[in-house]
């Protein structure tokens, strides 16, 4: 079945303590920021890869890009401390946001492109094949920028904690 808003689950697994994975992610965590200026991201080197908080052995962040607030993945996730292991469970979802901006700007989009070519094209188009194709194109366009972004901080948090991914 597919899965409409995407949701997933990342399992780590590595050798380091649960009290070494949480400096180490405490490293490349800076605190929530708001407001990024986009010239300080494209002419100086991110010192830190994510922003977001932790508290005890949980945290919630997302990886710092340029276009800082338009298609927000979220990285929830829990250490656990096991014999010799520590897992680190994380939940990847996108923002309530950009949800919310997907779905109405989608719509609006729609409206507005379909009465668009409406009134500049004469050949009869039916709109609801632009009411399904739009939506779709939008839809296709997030989800594929979800699963870079979910694939692109996998990679990075395995080697990053020097872990196993278990899905």
């Amino acid at each position: 079945m597919i899965k409409l808003i995407p949701y997933s689950t990342l399992k780590l697994r590595t050798r380091y303590s649960e009290n070494d994975v949480l400096y180490k992610l405490g490293q490349i965590l800076e605190p929530k920021n708001y407001f990024r200026y986009f010239w300080t991201l494209k002419f100086m080197e991110i010192e830190m890869k994510y922003e977001g908080s932790m508290q005890n052995n949980r945290f919630k962040m997302n990886r710092i890009t340029p276009n800082n607030k338009s298609f927000v993945t979220v990285f929830e996730g829990m250490v656990n401390q096991r014999k010799s292991q520590t897992d680190v469970s994380i939940t990847v979802r996108p923002s309530i946001a950009t949800l919310v901006h997907l779905i109405i700007g989608t719509l609006l989009f729609s409206l507005f492109s379909i009465g668009y070519l409406m009134g500049m094209i004469n050949v009869p188009v039916e709109p609801e094949f632009l009411v399904w194709v739009i939506p779709f194109m939008l839809y296709s366009i997030y989800m594929m920028y979800y699963n870079y972004e979910f694939y692109k901080s996998r990679n990075f948090l395995s080697q990053y904690l020097n872990a196993v991914v278990h899905e």
